[in-house]
């Protein structure tokens, strides 16, 4: 399956590099144009399947202000409209989450390899344009993560605790453990995501502790309580990808 493409971008290097990608498939680019105000024209002209479009789009040639929000909340106004993509920039991804609550079809960074943006781009195909997607907090995924974490009590000198993540939402995760640790204990933990280099930092308090005796285990629910904005927005941008997977 293919679709025919508007691609808004402003840099063109990057328009170049689009061209590449989805050179030898079957999505067809009909047009490219490097402000919001030209991707409105370009709608009634050539009237795309999908958008994919740069989440720092000026709102015109002669006005740099960074639009791409707005372009977005424009698109899905109209009756039938595409689906919307978004390319972004590290450092933008708070508003790629915003875009996706929005109701943008999914989001690929601009350093993501030609198979990671295409597999985004087929899975946009199937998105529902104009409904956002389900709370992230009421949505849980099974995954396979490594993580690391700490306990009250341990010393400076006491290295963090290697551990697995196999359940994650928006609002914590599940892991495992050779020990027991009491209900409300607040721990410290790492984590990290296929979609970032950087590893996830956070504060979270255990909210249940279970035996797992068959596998000489603990299983317990951590929810964040303290994380900084940026790796919050990282693990959002992580969440959205599971979402736009499902």
């Amino acid at each position: 399956m293919g679709s025919r493409i508007l691609l808004v971008e402003p840099e063109a290097n990057e328009r170049e590099k689009f061209r590449h990608i989805i050179a030898g498939t079957k999505h067809e680019l009909l047009k490219d144009v490097g402000c919001g105000t030209e991707a409105m024209g370009a709608l009634d002209e050539v009237y795309p399947d999908m958008v994919v479009m740069s989440i720092d789009t000026p709102r015109s040639k002669s006005d740099v202000e960074r639009a791409g929000l707005k372009v977005i909340l424009k698109i899905l106004a109209k009756t039938s409209p595409p689906k919307v993509v978004m390319s972004y920039a590290r450092g933008t991804e708070m508003l790629v989450v915003k875009a996706i609550q929005y109701g943008a079809a999914g989001a690929f960074e601009r350093n993501d390899s030609r198979r990671e943006v295409l597999e985004v781009l087929r899975k946009a195909e199937d998105h529902k344009p104009g409904i956002p997607p389900t709370r992230r907090k009421r949505v849980r995924f099974g995954v396979d993560l490594l993580a690391w974490y700490k306990k009250p009590g341990d010393s400076f000198f006491t290295r963090m605790r290697p551990t697995k993540i196999d359940d994650i939402s928006g609002g914590g995760v599940r892991i495992h453990t050779v020990e027991q640790i009491p209900s409300e204990t607040q721990v410290k933990i790492k984590l990290a995501l296929p979609t970032s280099k950087k590893l996830i930092r956070a504060v979270a308090a255990v909210r249940w502790c279970k035996a797992e005796p068959e596998k000489n285990r603990w299983s317990m629910g951590l929810e964040f309580t303290k994380i900084a904005d940026a790796d919050r927005d990282r693990l959002e941008i992580y969440i959205q990808r599971l979402l736009a997977s499902r």
